[in-house]
């Protein structure tokens, strides 16, 4: 709803329906979400992380995002042969896409933040000497970072 503000855009009826949306979602998600606040430890994170389901869904993702980048974003307005210029829809699209699925994994975030916490809470320093910590940390910093060049070139 800010669009109208900070990019000149005009405010619509579908925009408006489109903040609803995303509001409901957001807002339905914390009455009917799950609520399981379970015990996070190095061994509890890695037995949620180091599984070939989770090895299969990061090899698809990386897949979507190689696609994305290296097919639908390349794309130019002008016809073939002549100056890139912005403008195409889909490649618009595949920007926003690849952003909105970075931006949708910080599950690292999570369990990075939930390990600080219950290291604090138990007094557990013993955390700090696993290398998973790191590694969160890594992911956390790519995941909530690098879905910005996306949407920087989207604008």
């Amino acid at each position: 709803l800010s669009a109208p503000c900070t990019l000149g855009e005009s405010l619509n009826a579908t925009l408006v329906f489109g903040c609803f949306l995303i509001a409901s979602g957001a807002t339905a998600t914390s009455f009917f979400g799950s609520h399981d606040d379970k015990e996070f430890s190095p061994e509890m994170l890695k037995d949620v992380f180091l599984r070939w389901q989770v090895l299969a869904y990061l090899v698809a993702l990386m897949l979507w995002l190689a696609f994305n980048i290296t097919v639908l974003m390349p794309r130019s307005a002008a016809p073939k042969g002549q100056q890139f210029l912005t403008g195409d829809k889909i490649r618009g699209l595949s920007l926003g896409m690849t952003a909105g699925s970075i931006a949708g994994n910080m599950f690292c975030v999570k369990a990075f933040v939930e390990l600080v916490q219950a290291s604090i809470q138990h007094g557990k320093a013993e955390y700090w000497a696993d290398w998973l910590p790191y590694v969160l940390l890594v992911g956390a910093v790519f995941f909530a970072t690098s879905n910005l060049y996306f949407l920087t070139k989207a604008m």
